[in-house]
């Protein structure tokens, strides 16, 4: 019990007041704990008892972020309808969220498609479920990663669909925003620290080595703008907002005129996506649209195995040899994999953005590939071959196959190979 409370007082200290209340809100539900104890218990026994006839299997949904409770719920139906982790008898699903729920749009869907019972009893019964020996079995066996190492996404239609009630308030929801009927958009999103600190609390400042800014993207947007592309950039929290007067580059992160809903349906519907790779462009990915991602990092956990994936890196300055490391020595120095800032800083490595107008000549490069005009032969060049060469012969570990697959499917920028001819060294 000292230990217990020691513990909690040091996460309490560490997370602030945000923690605390978060831990006053989750002792309101010990009394339900143990109301719901017997029933749980019943329908433990039930399950078990039936299961000679159909096995009923419980799970919980990553719904606190929004790319896990996107591209982790997908994977999981498209693993089911491949036969994958699939019990060789009939089953059924049934799911629970987590507390936080990241998007209640993206959760009113998913509900349309899954079992998704409430987490007050579901929960209770998956905990006591797994008290007793052979819970495995009445435990949903799946991926539970953002990896689609099969592909299926590839290979497959959307599993979610909007009604027509909803497609007409979306597009309700683009005349508000700016953007007319039949117009072609593009979604811009650009991490920074906002959402996690206003959304979890705490110190993530370890993440910080993956922001970038929003106005290193004017350019590019501008240059859409001037081909007929309205621009929305898109986010749930966001620090700073975006200097440009265009009629075609909207901040609807800043403008107060976000929602959730409207969130999701940009996703679904935009041409393409340039993101800098955070949570919320699993959306257009489950929805199978093109991602241009830009400054990306770490590379080792790029979404290879999709052909609608565009790769322009952040740039690695190595202090100690004082030049860019190739892609193989991102590797072989031991950060293609680093998640906290700090490996970078032990490494004695600098991660450098793209300047504005490589990031615009990329987008450009992405623009044209995507509508059938692959003026530099993005998909079959030589340089493209050997950056995908060199990038699967450093992830053919057994650890990285599980992350990457067989097949590298998504590109590299040409632009940011033919002007950085070392990178391939």
């Amino acid at each position: 019990m000292y230990n217990w409370a020691s513990s909690q007082l040091k996460e309490i200290q560490q997370g602030g007041v945000q923690t605390f209340r978060r831990k006053l809100y989750r002792l309101r539900f010990w009394p339900v704990a143990v109301i719901m104890f017997i029933p749980a218990l019943l329908m433990v026994l039930l399950i078990r008892v039936i299961s000679f006839v159909i096995i009923i299997r419980l799970g919980e949904l990553f719904s606190s972020r929004i790319g896990h409770f996107s591209v982790n719920t997908e994977l999981y139906i498209c693993e089911k309808k491949a036969g994958i982790n699939e019990p060789s008898r009939r089953c059924i699903d049934i799911f629970f969220l987590e507390e936080k729920i990241s998007n209640l749009q993206l959760a009113k869907m998913w509900k349309r498609i899954l079992h998704i019972y409430p987490r007050w009893i579901a929960y209770y019964v998956y905990t006591l479920n797994s008290i007793f020996p052979g819970s495995e079995k009445f435990q949903i066996r799946w991926n539970n990663s953002d990896r689609d190492i099969y592909s299926l996404i590839d290979s497959s239609p959307p599993t979610l669909y909007f009604t027509d009630a909803e497609e007409t308030l979306g597009q309700e929801g683009l005349k508000k925003i700016g953007v007319p009927p039949g117009s072609k958009f593009v979604t811009l999103v650009v991490r920074d620290s906002a959402y996690l600190t206003q959304e979890f609390g705490g110190d993530w400042s370890y993440h910080n080595y993956r922001d970038c800014s929003v106005q290193d993207f004017i350019k590019a947007s501008v240059a859409l703008a001037d081909m007929g592309y309205y621009v929305i950039r898109i986010g749930a929290a966001v620090n700073e907002t975006l200097k440009v007067k265009n009629i075609k580059i909207i901040d609807y992160a800043a403008n107060g005129m976000r929602s959730d809903f409207m969130d999701i349906y940009l996703g679904a519907h935009c041409d393409f996506c340039i993101s800098t790779s955070t949570g919320i462009d699993g959306i257009p990915l489950i929805f199978r649209k093109p991602i241009a991602f830009v400054n990306l990092v770490p590379i080792g956990y790029l979404w290879s195995f999709n052909k609608r994936v565009f790769v322009l890196p952040k740039k690695h300055f190595s202090l100690q040899n004082k030049r860019f490391l190739t892609l193989r020595e991102i590797f072989d120095v031991g950060v293609g994999y680093a998640l906290l800032e700090s490996i970078f800083r032990d490494k004695h490595i600098k991660l450098v953005d793209n300047d504005v107008e490589d990031i615009r000549d990329y987008i450009l490069e992405v623009e044209a590939s995507i509508n059938g005009a692959d003026m530099n032969g993005l998909e079959n060049s030589i340089d493209q071959k050997k950056a995908k060469d060199i990038f699967m012969n450093n992830n053919a570990t057994k650890e990285n196959a599980e992350l990457h697959g067989q097949v590298m499917r998504a590109k590299f920028s040409l632009t940011h190979l033919k002007r950085n001819p070392n990178f391939l060294s």
